[in-house]
């Protein structure tokens, strides 16, 4: 089990509806949310900061970034992850 705090930045076209989607995803995965932040970084564009920390199985992180990563497509939205000490 990783438990090391992750940063999750989504940045594209987003309303309060993809946020409940892609949140939804943390907690079906047992993810866990300390912190999000969201900026308009230019017109109808915002970057979305979640700063989260996994208590699943390692079977489990791995359908969750396959969730992440198909969501992302759909919604035409792109992501990247960092860890935090």
């Amino acid at each position: 089990m990783n438990t090391a705090k992750l940063l999750i930045c989504f940045t594209g076209n987003m309303d309060s509806r993809i946020i409940a989607r892609l949140t939804a995803i943390f907690s079906k995965y047992r993810v866990n949310i300390f912190d999000i932040n969201m900026f308009n970084t230019y017109e109808n564009n915002y970057q979305l900061d979640i700063t989260c920390q996994n208590s699943s199985t390692t079977d489990e992180i791995d359908s969750f970034w396959n969730d992440i990563e198909d969501l992302t497509k759909v919604l035409n939205l792109s992501f990247n992850k960092k860890y935090l000490n």
